[in-house]
């Protein structure tokens, strides 16, 4: 991931990620995901690219505890 993604993960994060269903949170990760394709290797699915964005946001999530 680049320095701009993480930064924009940061800045989606309570938007987001915060007080939102698990699903929701997933379909906003999705919508990012999308946006973020070109960042990863052609053929990368959304998919993956949307777990790797929800990841960062439950460690930070553990981060501001």
């Amino acid at each position: 991931m680049t320095k701009e993604l993480i930064n924009r993960i940061k800045y989606r994060y309570k938007e987001y990620y915060i007080t939102k269903s698990k699903a929701k949170t997933h379909a906003n990760a999705m919508k990012m995901a999308s946006n973020w394709s070109h960042e990863y290797p052609t053929g990368t699915s959304r998919a993956y690219i949307a777990d790797q964005i929800v990841e960062c946001w439950k460690r930070q999530e553990n981060t501001n505890d």
